[in-house]
């Protein structure tokens, strides 16, 4: 009976022990929208002041789809953005290249290291 408590008492120690640790999240998966590419052969993507500029390319049955810029911070002097694609749910086999300018927010702009992560491809540093 006593050997019962022990492993009781022993087992508690050790749950309870777990109780001041921060539970480490998986990092958010990067979600991309529909596809496309950022088009780095004639022009690489830059920042210049606060906005982001750079060409894509997608499928669809019409041009000026709409992207929007998502970032996080990775640690205190580097955040990381991407572009999420709207397609609209079309299903056309036109192509479609377009120059984008995207103002950065002032937070994304603080940081030191910004990358820019390319759907499909590694990330390129910007700055």
């Amino acid at each position: 009976m006593r050997l019962r408590y022990w492993i009781l008492a022993i087992a508690s120690l050790g749950l309870f022990s777990n109780c001041n640790r921060q539970a480490t999240l998986p990092e958010k998966e990067i979600q991309f929208g529909d596809a496309y590419r950022i088009l780095t052969e004639t022009a690489r993507p830059e920042v210049q002041n606060k906005t982001l500029h750079l060409q894509v390319g997608y499928s669809g049955c019409s041009g000026g789809h709409p992207f929007r810029l998502e970032y996080r911070r990775i640690d205190s002097n580097t955040a990381e953005m991407w572009l999420v694609h709207d397609g609209r749910g079309e299903m056309c086999e036109a192509y479609f290249t377009e120059d984008l300018t995207l103002e950065l927010p002032d937070e994304l702009l603080r940081y030191q290291s910004v990358m820019l992560h390319l759907p499909g491809a590694d990330a390129m540093v910007l700055r």
